[in-house]
């Protein structure tokens, strides 16, 4: 919206500037040639406003922008931890599994080789 203000004062004043030339081929009065260099002027000063006003809007989107890089930066730093902890997880819930299963395993074979004293 800022860039588009600053077009839009920057035609303003152009436009301005030849209405001006063209009034100044005409016999005017003081006071006329007057009022146009002030409009002129004021134009110059609202397009130099908008500018000032972009820059500093350009000025924001650069700083959001590191923002939101170090914000993405972090979010994925979680997101590896996050994955780094739940295969962590798994394998430590596998562990537990193998290690139940060895106990099954290990207990059914005691009592199979019982059974087969007997």
């Amino acid at each position: 919206m800022a860039a588009r203000a600053v077009e839009k004062a920057a035609l303003a004043l152009a436009e301005a500037q030849q209405t001006s030339a063209e009034q100044g081929r005409h016999r005017r009065t003081p006071t006329e040639l007057q009022w146009y260099r002030f409009w002129i002027v004021r134009l110059d000063h609202e397009r130099r406003s908008a500018q000032s006003l972009l820059a500093a809007r350009q000025g924001e989107v650069v700083k959001m922008s590191a923002v939101c890089a170090h914000a993405k930066q972090q979010c994925e730093s979680l997101e590896r931890l996050r994955d780094k902890m739940r295969r962590t997880h798994e394998r430590a819930e596998a562990d537990a599994e193998r290690k139940v299963i060895d106990e099954i395993a290990t207990l059914r074979f005691n009592i199979d080789r019982r059974g087969a004293r007997l």
